[in-house]
């Protein structure tokens, strides 16, 4: 989201104090099934996931309460991807500030290692 902001900042979309959006009826990310309108969080959800299955990536890996699949990769996984990565590489509170996160503990979250990473870790060293 910071990213976001500066760059419409930085291009004159929102102003610098009050982070109001300057035209409200313009869309960075215009819609592709409506070029009058944005496109939705339902949308992107709906993009992302034809890219991963023409890529062949989708997996089932369980079923929720009520019988649906639960896919290994959505676009929330990119949220996860983003901060798995940084937080072993830049301080926790510059990645927690990043992201969005009110509480550093939201972040921790992101420090346990899955079992797969613990024995890569320990592969890189042997």
């Amino acid at each position: 989201m910071n990213e976001l902001k500066d760059y419409l900042k930085r291009n004159g979309m929102m102003t610098k104090r009050e982070e109001e959006i300057k035209d409200p009826d313009a869309f960075l990310l215009p819609s592709t099934q409506n070029p009058t309108g944005h496109e939705t969080a339902r949308g992107w959800q709906h993009i992302f996931k034809g890219y991963v299955e023409k890529a062949g990536l989708q997996e089932v890996y369980g079923r929720d309460s009520k019988g649906r699949p639960l896919y290994k990769y959505t676009i929330h996984s990119l949220r996860h991807s983003h901060v798995r990565h940084y937080v072993q590489k830049v301080p926790l509170a510059a990645v927690q500030k990043q992201v969005g996160h009110k509480s550093l503990q939201t972040t921790e979250i992101y420090l346990r290692l899955a079992d797969e990473d613990v024995r890569k870790a320990y592969e890189s060293v042997r």
